[in-house]
């Protein structure tokens, strides 16, 4: 997917993964790898994406778009956030789907996109692998995240 995407990924742990460790790792991946910052985007599950939200809440201006898999989290109300995408799974019995639902809603605030998207049939682990596909066309839309010219 990162591939046809044209994108670079990065997978930190996130137990430790502070806004400053974030501004290290985008500076590197622009040095070293040609990483367009205004391009950024993240993607987390589980408490994974409960740190999207949180860095998402606290870098909005440098990230283009955050997609939370079956996650919870908690953001300041009075935060900005980039458009976000939050993602429950219907079968989840760690974080189940009314609580990621109410997460969404939680986020829905003036000047903020908040799109919610409940995978049926899905639990809390193999939902990543059935929602990357839509996940990626979600950040990648032309709409969130101009593909570069060479992309596909």
């Amino acid at each position: 997917l990162a591939a046809d995407a044209n994108a670079v990924v990065v997978s930190p742990a996130t137990a430790r993964f502070s806004a400053a460790a974030f501004d290290s790792v985008v500076r590197v991946m622009v040095r070293d790898h040609g990483v367009d910052p205004g391009r950024v985007v993240l993607i987390g599950h589980s408490a994974g994406a409960a740190q999207a939200l949180s860095l998402a809440a606290q870098r909005a201006t440098q990230i283009r778009a955050v997609a939370a898999i079956a996650g919870a989290g908690a953001v300041p109300a009075s935060a900005a956030l980039p458009p976000t995408l939050v993602l429950g799974a219907a079968l989840d019995p760690v974080i189940p789907a009314p609580r990621v639902r109410a997460l969404a809603q939680a986020l829905q605030r003036p000047g903020r996109t908040v799109e919610y998207r409940e995978l049926a049939n899905w639990g809390h682990t193999l939902v990543v692998g059935s929602a990357l596909p839509s996940v990626f066309t979600w950040l990648w839309s032309e709409d969130r995240v101009p593909k570069a010219r060479n992309a596909p």
